[in-house]
């Protein structure tokens, strides 16, 4: 009975860290709470029943748990640190609150039960400070979004890495029924080694692309300047002539043959009068938004779309996992492109303005055609011909499971527009 009652301790560290750590980072609401389902269901089991074999539930929970992660996250590499780092952080208040303890003060088994229930209680409150001190230490050095940022998933080393880790979890089991401390003391000081090498040299070499990158996007505002430059010194030459023109309709008291001249003037200057939207982009200090912005501009050009971007300085996220921000963000780009891509006149406004404790995204595109607005958010409604309808529809599911944001849509001046409210 004693080995089920560690058991039920033990599991009761993974729904700890699960909730604490885990949620809305690696795994949606849904994914956790069907996880914390099989896992009280493992705790009741194991303290009703002498089966030993309980163990083998957990090795279960954290394949599926796995599996959980890359699916919502997208990215083995992410995963595979984030079992590690909960292995490690389970591992610790174990050896901390049971291992050393039970070397050292002999009378620790006189009442089993009342020792692990006070266990329990250490564990699950280390748990919790470990938490808030990884959650200041990321703050200060940005961890989590740097493992966020990776640029590859290197899908081998990742699963190689887990397979890994979770060998060294079957040996320390192995280790602990046998009752060898100091084999164990030795495991454990090598697993912080090499969990501290291991995000040490994937955040050091993340580090660098994203540098690399904010370099590239520099490089890229610093040609898009010489390049509006230009083309203002090539446009100070024509003016002159432009405005003696104007004076000689407007002399002639021509007042339609100088609104031709100024309709003609405005269409000429078109390529006089260029944005400066790679500028903005260092304006966005994580990269896979700023990645994402940066595809939006290339496609908005490369099919003509004319683009009027206006983006605040954001050096945080908001109160929303970088997953689901990916996801909206890419659902309103590709929502606005394909509205406008069959039209004659292609416009699309794009902003991220800071207000009031807020990030607000406004998207409007141009449009023609009247949209019922109650109808598009619906799963299978799409007010353009050929197209499924689901990414408004994603959009309204995954604000709906974020409490810290929401949004508005409007059509108005042949403009329809989403605008997202996000809460920092």
């Amino acid at each position: 009975m004693e080995v089920n009652l560690i058991l039920a301790s033990y599991f009761l560290n993974f729904l700890v860290i699960m909730w604490g750590i885990f949620y809305k980072r690696m795994l949606s609401r849904y994914q956790c709470i069907g996880l914390s389902t099989f896992l009280i269901t493992t705790i009741i089991l194991t303290l009703m029943t002498n089966d030993q074999y309980l163990f083998f539930n957990g090795v279960f929970f954290s394949l599926i748990q796995y599996l959980l992660m890359y699916n919502y996250t997208k990215s083995w590499l992410l995963s595979s640190v984030a079992i590690i780092l909960e292995y490690s952080l389970i591992n610790t208040v174990w050896f901390i609150t049971y291992h050393l303890p039970k070397q050292f003060i002999t009378s620790i088994y006189d009442n089993f039960n009342y020792h692990l229930l006070i266990t329990t209680i250490i564990q699950i409150s280390l748990l919790l400070l470990l938490k808030l001190f990884l959650k200041k230490i990321d703050k200060k050095y940005r961890v989590w979004n740097s493992l966020n940022d990776i640029n590859k998933d290197y899908p081998k080393l990742s699963i190689g890495s887990f397979i890994f880790f979770f060998s060294l979890r079957m040996i320390q089991f192995y280790l602990v029924q046998t009752g060898n401390f100091f084999v164990l003391l030795l495991m454990f000081i090598l697993l912080l080694i090499l969990v501290i090498l291991l995000i040490s040299v994937i955040t050091l070499v993340n580090k660098n692309y994203h540098q690399k990158k904010m370099m590239d996007h520099i490089f890229l505002s610093i040609d898009e300047e010489k390049e509006n430059f230009q083309l203002a010194r090539e446009y100070r030459h024509d003016i002159k002539g432009i405005l003696v023109g104007l004076n000689s309709y407007l002399a002639d008291e021509d007042i339609y043959g100088a609104q031709s001249y100024l309709k003609n003037f405005i269409g000429d200057s078109k390529d006089y009068l260029k944005n400066y939207d790679y500028s903005q982009l260092v304006l966005i200090q994580n990269s896979a938004i700023r990645g994402l912005v940066e595809e939006f501009i290339h496609t908005c050009k490369k099919e003509d779309i004319n683009l009027k971007l206006k983006i605040d300085s954001i050096e945080k996220l908001p109160k929303i996992s970088l997953i689901d921000f990916v996801r909206i963000l890419s659902i309103i780009m590709n929502n606005a492109i394909e509205s406008v891509i069959a039209q004659e006149s292609k416009e699309i406004k794009l902003s991220m303005e800071n207000l009031n404790g807020q990030l607000i995204v406004t998207m409007a595109n141009s449009t023609t055609a009247p949209i019922n607005l109650m109808e598009i958010v619906k799963k299978n409604r799409s007010s353009k011909k050929n197209h499924l309808g689901v990414g408004l529809w994603n959009l309204k599911k995954i604000l709906a499971s974020n409490s810290n944001c929401h949004y508005k849509i409007n059509q108005k001046n042949n403009f329809f527009t989403i605008k997202l409210f996000l809460i920092y």
